[in-house]
């Protein structure tokens, strides 16, 4: 499982999602399984961060993911071959977590071709292995869901 239950009644644990974007022609499409984790957690009582809803049209994207990500408790970084490219904004994203979260980040390992590419700053962290996602997705609703209670 990849969220501690929140301990307090007035205090909702923020947690700021890392990942790929699906692009046009990228076969990368983490997007589908953050989109439904977000939803569990929201279920569960957490804030998420996730760029999609708080990055705002006019704005300095760069300066709003570091904000995102000092406000939040702990973030999850989602690995997948877009993510752990280079350059890439996501591995800025697992620096600035490291920094300046001291280690409260979590990964979760979205598709094992990246497996021997977990960038350095975070290989010593224990992943969660959630590849095989792409297997359940397209099964019926009680097969996901099912999947996904057993993540989150």
């Amino acid at each position: 499982m990849i969220v501690m239950p929140n301990t307090s009644q007035n205090y909702r644990q923020k947690v700021f999602l890392s990942y790929a974007h699906k692009v046009d022609g990228n076969p990368d499409h983490t997007a589908d399984l953050v989109n439904a984790i977000q939803k569990r957690l929201e279920m569960a009582g957490l804030e998420v961060w996730i760029d999609l809803q708080q990055l705002h049209p006019g704005r300095d994207w760069r300066d709003g993911i570091t904000r995102g990500i000092h406000e939040s408790d702990r973030v999850l970084s989602f690995l997948s071959p877009r993510s752990v490219r280079d350059p890439g904004v996501c591995l800025d994203e697992i620096g600035i977590a490291m920094s300046h979260k001291h280690g409260a980040i979590a990964t979760l390992l979205a598709d094992k071709d990246v497996e021997s590419k977990i960038p350095a700053s975070v290989a010593h962290i224990q992943y969660l292995d959630v590849s095989d996602w792409t297997k359940v997705i397209g099964q019926d609703e009680e097969t996901w869901s099912a999947w996904l209670d057993g993540v989150v």
